[in-house]
C-alpha cells in the first residue's frame, strides 16, 4: 500500500467505503420505489373507480327517479280507459291524450342524457306508447316478450334488466324478414301499482350499454381492458369490447380472482400470459354488481429493479476514480432515481413527482365529494321513502334495508298520522298537478317545522289527497305528541292548500311491523269526520266503529211512499230524522253510514220509471265522494227533489244541449274541463254534443272554452295590473305561453300589446 500514491489509496479507501453500501442502498432504493409506485398506482386507480361508481349510480338513479316522477305526475286514469288500439286510432280525443303522453316520454328522454328511448305499455293492451315511434300497435314495435321474465319489484320500485334489443318489429319477424339491428341495452322496468295509480302497466327506460361504457371509461377505453360491470350471476353487463356483453365473465382470469376475493373492494396484480395486469374492484352489496377496472402494469414499474442493478454495478466500476469523481458519480446515480419517480407518475402530466401527482389526484377526488354527498343523500332519502311506503301497506323491509331503516328510526315505537284534504275532488279541479306537487313539498316543510323540539317525523306523500307522517318514539306513552301540535299542522296546511285538512292519529305501536296497523288506525280515525265534520284532528280509540246501524224497513217504506205521492216535505222530515239518529248513535262506522244511504238510494231508484233522468245521474259515485253526514244528507235531498219534480212532470232545466254546454263552460272555464264528463252531466253522448256545437256555431267545444278564457283575460288585462302569470292562472290557462298563443289566435295581438292599447285609451 505504501507504494501506491496517496490519492490512489484514498480513492481505494473511498471505493471500499462507498461502493458496497452505495450499491446496496441504490438497489434497495430502486426496489422500494418500484413497490411504492405499485401501491400509489393502485390507490389512484381505486379513487378513479369509485368516482366512476358514483357517476354510474348517479346516472342510473336519475333515470329511475325520472320514471318514478313520470309515474306520479302522469294522468294514467285517462290512459287506463284505452285498452285497445282501436279506441285511440278511431277517436281524436283519445289519440290526442295518448300522443300527449308520448310527448311526455320524449321530454323525459331529452332531459336524461343517457336515456335513449322510453315506452309505456298498459297491461293487456295491444299497443305501445313510445318516445321513438309514438303510439303504435304491438305488431309494429319490437317484441316485448322479454318483459315476462322481469321479476316484480317491491313497493314503489323498479329493476334494471340487461338485454339484447332487436329493432325488428313483431310483424316483420313473423313475416320472415331478417333485417334490423341488435343493440345492447340496460332497461329500467317500473311497474305501476296501487301505491302510484289504479292503472296497471309498465314504464320502461332504455340506456345503451355503449353509452354507459363510454361514461365509466371516460370515453376513451376500448379493446380488452378498461372499466367493466359484472352482475351477481357472473354475466358481463358492460365491457369495452361490445362482443363480451352478457357473456360469462368468469371465463376471464381476473374476474374469477375478483369473485374469489372476499373483500368488498381492493386491488389485485394478476399475470395473464406474458402480461401483468392491475385489477381494482368495488362490489355493491345491495345489487350484487361488481365494477372493476383492468389495465396492464406500466413497464416503468418493472424497470425499477433493473435500473437499480445497473446503478450498483456502475458504482463499483466508478470507484476507481478519485473521491471527487466518486462523489460526482454518486450524485449522478441519484439522478435516474428522480427521473424514475417523475416518469412513473404519468406520461401525460407535467408534474414529474409521482407522490405529488398522487396527492393531486386525491385532492381532485375530494373536491367533488361535497356535491356527490348531496346526490348520495337524495338517493338515500328516495330509498327510505320506498321502504317507508312499503311499511305503511304491510311490506316487510329486506335485510339490506335494515341499516338505512335504523338510521332514520332508532327507537322501537311508532305513531302514524294520516292527513286527508277535505273536499279533494273540488281541490283537484281547482289546481293542476304542478301546484299539487308544490303543496306536497310545503306540507312536508310544515310538518317538519311544527315538530321542532319534538321527535323527528318522516313525511310520506301519497296520492289522492292523502299523505302520512311516521313518528319514531322512545316509549309507549300516548301523550308524547301534544294535541295542539296537530292543530298547528292543520292551520298551516289550510293556508298553503286553500282547503281544510283532516288528520287521523293512531295509537303508539311497537316495532316496524306495527306501522301497518297504525296506518289503518289513522285512516279509520279520519273517517270520524263523516259524523263530526272535517278540518280537525281525531285520535283513534278501540271503541270506535264497533256496532252496526240498521235502517228500519218501515222507515224506508215510508220514504218510498212519500216519493210515490210527491210529498217532498215529508221526505225531508224523514231524512232529517235519519241524520239525527246516525249522529246520536255511537260506534257507527263511516262505511256503515255510506251503506245506509246507498241502500236507500237503490230502493228509490228501483221505484222510478225506466229511462228517467234521475236514473242516468252518477248518483252512486256522488255519494261515494261525500265526506260528511251533512254532504250525504244534502245529496239525498237533491236527488229526491229531482225525482219528485219528474213525477209531477216538471223539469229544472229547459235549455237545449247547446245552451247547457255553453253554460257549463261559462261556469267552469277557469278549471280543467273534461268534455266527456260534461256530455255525461248534460245527458247526451260526447260525439252527439260535439256535432251539435259544431253545426250550430261553426266552432268546436275547445274553441268555445279557449274563447271564454281569452274573454276573461281581456277583462283582467284591462281592469287590473296583475302580472301575466296571475292573469293566465285566473283565466284558466296553465302558463303564460298558452295564454299568449290563444290570445294571439283569437285577438290578433299579444296580451302585453292589448294591455298597452287599453292603457292608452284610458289615458
Amino acid at each position: 500500500m505504501n507504494r501506491l500514491p496517496v490519492w490512489t489509496q484514498i480513492t481505494i479507501a473511498l471505493i471500499i467505503a462507498l461502493a458496497a453500501p452505495g450499491a446496496s442502498a441504490v438497489a434497495y432504493g430502486g426496489a422500494a420505489i418500484a413497490k411504492q409506485y405499485r401501491e400509489e398506482l393502485s390507490s389512484v386507480e381505486m379513487e378513479k373507480l369509485k368516482a366512476s361508481r358514483r357517476l354510474m349510480d348517479m346516472i342510473l338513479d336519475a333515470a329511475a327517479s325520472s320514471a318514478h316522477k313520470l309515474a306520479v305526475d302522469a294522468d294514467f286514469g285517462t290512459l287506463g280507459r284505452f285498452g285497445r288500439y282501436s279506441r285511440i286510432s278511431g277517436n281524436y280525443a283519445n289519440g290526442l291524450a295518448a300522443k300527449s303522453f308520448a310527448q311526455e316520454l320524449s321530454g323525459l328522454v331529452r332531459s336524461e342524457r343517457m336515456v335513449t328511448s322510453a315506452f309505456f305499455m298498459l297491461t293487456g293492451a295491444d299497443y305501445v306508447i313510445s318516445s321513438d315511434k309514438g303510439v303504435v300497435p304491438l305488431e309494429n314495435y319490437p317484441s316485448l316478450d322479454w318483459l315476462r321474465s322481469v321479476p316484480k319489484g317491491r313497493g314503489v320500485s323498479g329493476s334494471w334488466v340487461a338485454r339484447e334489443h332487436k329493432t325488428i318489429t313483431v310483424r316483420d319477424s313473423l313475416s320472415g324478414i331478417s333485417s334490423g339491428a341488435t343493440v345492447s341495452m340496460l332497461s329500467y322496468v317500473f311497474p305501476l301499482n296501487i301505491l302510484v295509480t289504479s292503472t296497471s302497466g309498465v314504464i320502461v327506460l332504455n340506456v345503451r350499454e355503449r353509452d354507459l361504457s363510454e361514461v365509466i371509461n371516460g370515453g376513451g377505453a376500448a379493446g380488452a381492458y378498461g372499466a367493466m360491470i359484472v352482475d351477481s350471476s357472473g354475466k358481463m353487463l358492460s365491457h369495452p369490447d361490445p362482443a363480451n356483453f352478457l357473456t360469462p365473465a368468469r371465463n376471464l382470469p381476473y374476474v374469477d380472482a375478483v369473485f374469489d376475493d372476499k373483500a368488498s373492494s381492493g386491488s389485485l396484480f394478476i399475470t395473464a400470459g406474458d402480461t401483468e395486469l392491475l385489477c381494482v374492484f368495488d362490489k355493491d352489496s345491495s345489487t350484487g354488481r361488481v365494477l372493476l377496472f383492468v389495465k396492464p402494469v406500466s413497464a416503468l414499474a418493472e424497470r425499477g429493479g433493473v435500473v437499480a442493478q445497473g446503478m450498483a454495478l456502475a458504482a463499483v466500476l466508478a470507484a476507481s476514480a478519485s473521491a471527487f469523481v466518486c462523489a460526482l458519480l454518486f450524485i449522478r446515480y441519484l439522478e435516474p432515481l428522480r427521473k424514475l419517480r417523475g416518469a412513473a407518475a404519468s406520461q401525460n402530466v407535467s408534474d414529474r413527482n409521482d407522490f405529488s401527482f398522487a396527492l393531486k389526484a386525491y385532492q381532485s377526488a375530494i373536491a367533488g365529494e361535497g356535491a356527490m354527498r348531496e346526490r348520495l343523500g337524495a338517493r338515500e332519502k328516495s330509498a327510505m321513502l320506498a321502504v317507508a311506503s312499503g311499511l305503511l301497506i304491510g311490506d316487510k323491509p329486506s335485510p339490506q334495508d335494515e341499516p338505512l331503516l335504523r338510521s332514520y328510526f332508532p327507537h322501537p315505537y311508532f305513531q302514524v298520522a294520516v292527513m286527508y284534504i277535505d273536499g279533494y275532488n273540488a281541490y283537484r279541479d281547482a289546481t293542476n298537478k304542478e301546484l299539487r306537487a308544490n303543496h306536497r313539498r310545503l306540507a312536508a316543510s310544515a310538518v317538519k317545522e311544527a315538530f321542532k323540539g319534538y321527535h323527528k317525523p318522516f313525511y310520506v306523500g301519497l296520492l289522492g289527497g292523502r299523505s302520512a307522517v311516521i313518528i319514531n318514539l322512545p316509549s309507549t306513552r300516548q301523550d308524547q305528541i301534544p294535541d295542539d301540535l296537530w292543530d298547528t299542522v292543520i292551520s298551516k296546511l289550510a293556508d298553503t292548500h286553500g282547503a281544510s285538512v283532516t288528520i287521523g292519529v293512531s295509537r303508539v305501536v311497537s316495532g316496524d311491523d306495527g306501522i301497518y296497523s297504525a296506518a289503518r288506525q289513522a285512516t279509520e280515525a279520519v273517517d270520524f269526520r263523516v259524523k263530526n265534520g272535517g278540518g280537525k284532528a281525531y285520535k283513534w280509540h278501540k271503541s270506535a266503529a264497533n256496532r252496526m246501524f240498521y235502517y228500519p224497513d218501515a222507515e224506508e217504506s215510508k220514504i218510498l211512499g212519500f216519493l210515490e205521492n210527491g210529498d217532498m216535505d215529508s221526505i225531508a222530515d224523514e231524512l232529517e230524522k235519519l241524520r239525527h239518529n246516525l249522529r246520536e248513535s255511537s260506534g257507527v262506522s263511516a262505511a256503515n253510514i255510506h251503506i245506509i244511504y246507498v241502500q236507500l238510494l237503490s230502493a228509490a231508484l228501483r221505484g222510478l220509471p225506466e229511462g228517467t233522468r234521475a236514473r242516468r245521474l252518477g248518483l252512486y259515485r256522488h255519494l261515494a265522494e261525500c265526506e260528511t253526514l251533512e254532504e250525504l244528507d244534502a245529496a239525498m235531498r237533491e236527488f229526491f227533489a229531482d225525482a219528485v219534480r219528474e213525477r209531477k212532470g216538471e223539469t229544472r232545466e229547459t235549455e237545449t244541449a247547446l245552451q247547457k254546454a255553453l253554460r257549463y263552460i261559462g261556469e267552469r272555464f277557469t278549471k280543467d274541463v273534461d268534455f266527456y264528463k260534461m256530455a255525461e252531466d248534460i245527458g247526451v253522448s260526447y260525439s252527439n254534443l260535439r256535432r251539435i256545437v259544431r253545426e250550430s256555431t261553426g266552432k268546436s267545444l275547445l274553441d268555445h272554452l279557449n274563447m271564454r278564457r281569452v274573454r276573461q283575460a281581456k277583462s283582467l288585462l284591462a281592469g287590473t295590473n296583475e302580472p301575466l302569470p296571475e292573469v293566465a292562472v285566473k283565466s284558466g290557462f296553465h302558463n303564460t305561453q298558452s295564454l299568449s298563443r290563444f290570445f294571439n289566435k283569437y285577438e290578433g295581438l299579444t296580451p302585453g300589446e292589448y294591455r298597452t292599447r287599453m292603457s292608452g285609451k284610458a289615458n
